[in-house]
């Protein structure tokens, strides 16, 4: 952690500058998906709020993964991926909005193991589901609004024509 300079006030009259040892200077946690046929998306992580899924997801990455639709939740594309540490709970969700990142795999406490994990990209609001019903899962960042529309694209050809290889890697940590 590299200190980061604050004016220290004294009787509302700017004193000499004090550095304070509390406060983190913050790198943007990024994601970069690069698609075969040449798009490429790039998101923000939650880091701070998925310490071990970020920790375990930069672990795994950089990774060159088939990318396919999930027909049970909808407007999703995913590629199945096997993380070697497996991150606990956080952040969970079962809803998703366009553009939205997340993590998932079978948590042992609520389902039955089939081999599941994945990462995964919504073109569109959804509820998170297969075949058993809902399915929490660990929400880990988000595409910027600029990028929508082209997720939606990628996501409908996904959808119409196939998996296609990707290319994720970490951008920024």
């Amino acid at each position: 952690m590299r200190p980061v300079l604050s004016p220290a006030r004294q009787s509302g009259s700017m004193v000499a500058p004090t550095w304070n040892e509390n406060v983190k200077e913050t790198t943007m946690a990024k994601l970069e998906f690069a698609f075969k046929r040449g798009d490429i998306l790039s998101g923000e992580i939650f880091a701070e709020q998925i310490p071990e899924t970020w920790k375990a997801l930069k672990s795994f990455l950089p990774a060159t993964l088939t990318i396919l639709n999930a027909r049970w939740s909808g407007r999703e594309v995913h590629a199945q991926c096997l993380v070697p540490d497996r991150p606990p709970r956080e952040n969970q969700t079962i809803y998703a909005g366009l553009g939205d990142i997340i993590y998932a795999r079978e948590w042992p406490e609520v389902r039955d193991y089939t081999g599941f994990e994945a990462i995964a990209m919504f073109y569109g609001a959804e509820t998170v589901r297969d075949w058993r019903g809902t399915f929490a899962v660990n929400h880990i960042g988000r595409l910027d609004p600029s990028q929508w529309e082209l997720v939606q694209e990628i996501g409908n050809r996904i959808y119409r024509h196939g998996g296609e290889d990707c290319t994720i890697r970490v951008l920024e940590d």
